[in-house]
């Protein structure tokens, strides 16, 4: 990475966490600037605006997922391995752990730059999987009692919920997250798999 992309890096790392903690509206140029080690004028000079900002921090996580989707696709003619789908999500939100925090308080906080942000993007990711999902629907793959293009949401909700609800899991089960963050993947993949794969008897 160059020293100007590394210096945007930083400035985008900042600002997904203050915009988690403090929201679009709560979180300050100057403390982000800062927080990257950077000043305002050149936070400016790379986004523009705060808005410019903002959007650029959905933008750099939501394209790495569209990213990872169409890797996952096109070395199988379009077939979906599920798990590589479900771990490559989970590999993006360990890259951006302050994400779904963000993307909730955004919602929360009746903003629309999630909407018209995600709103593209998922449509892409939706529609590479659920074609796939379809496809593996007319050869018997794939429970055939599911809507093909609803569910990526359901596969990856579990998976934003727990990068979300990680402290208050911990604090329930009495153990530390790192140590059950590994088990709790395999149960959930094993959970959202049981659904998704068709079984014998299933009508196709």
């Amino acid at each position: 990475m160059d020293e100007m992309n590394e210096t945007a890096g930083q400035i985008l790392d900042a600002a997904e966490k203050a915009f988690a903690d403090e929201g679009f509206a709560g979180a300050r140029v100057a403390a982000i600037a800062r927080a990257a080690g950077v000043n305002k004028a050149m936070l400016y000079y790379y986004f523009q605006s705060k808005e410019g900002l903002y959007r650029a921090v959905l933008e750099r996580a939501l394209d790495q997922l569209v990213a990872m989707v169409g890797e996952q696709l096109a070395p199988v003619g379009g077939e979906v391995d599920v798990p590589a789908f479900l771990d490559g999500y989970r590999t993006v939100l360990r890259a951006h752990p302050h994400l779904p925090r963000l993307v909730l308080r955004d919602v929360i906080d009746g903003q629309t730059h999630v909407i018209e942000v995600a709103g593209p993007r998922l449509a892409r990711i939706m529609g590479g999987m659920g074609a796939a999902l379809a496809r593996g629907q007319r050869e018997g793959r794939i429970n055939p009692e599911i809507d093909p293009m609803l569910a990526v949401p359901v596969l990856v909700g579990p998976i934003v919920f727990q990068a979300v609800a990680s402290p208050m899991l911990a604090a329930a089960s009495g153990v530390d997250p790192t140590a059950f963050a590994g088990p709790l993947a395999r149960t959930t993949e094993s959970i959202l798999l049981q659904g998704l794969l068709a079984r014998p008897g299933d009508d196709r």
